[in-house]
């Protein structure tokens, strides 16, 4: 049975530095946060927690987090979570026009505030 967490967060990257980081900083934000290391372990997350929102890495071994976002929405058309790519460039995230983007270097001022809009606690 599929658990829904209406203020989950899954962060995708395969950085444990960044996962590591990006779960300290969603915690404090006092978001529940679950991790995978790559899109095929994303899609078993999202299949089984339904988190409210994906923070996803653009650059993701064996698939990028925009095609892996793509798969997520047409898996989930009704309700698919929110998602949210980051990535250490800049230019690569103004390639990606469709989802909310985010660079690593802006993440700590950015995404927590964009996170609570999203969920309705800002």
């Amino acid at each position: 049975m599929t658990a829904v967490r209406p203020n989950a967060i899954l962060v995708v990257d395969d950085d444990e530095e960044q996962i590591m980081l990006l779960r300290l900083l969603l915690k404090r934000g006092g978001f529940p946060v679950n991790v995978a290391d790559s899109a095929d372990a994303a899609m078993i997350a999202v299949e089984r927690e339904r988190p409210a929102v994906v923070v996803c890495d653009l650059n993701l071994p064996g698939a990028s987090g925009a095609s892996l976002c793509t798969r997520i929405r047409e898996r989930f058309p009704e309700n698919p979570p929110e998602v949210v790519l980051i990535s250490a460039s800049p230019e690569q995230l103004a390639e990606v026009g469709h989802f909310f983007t985010c660079s690593k270097a802006e993440i700590p001022v950015k995404l927590v505030p964009h996170l609570k809009m999203l969920l309705g606690e800002g």
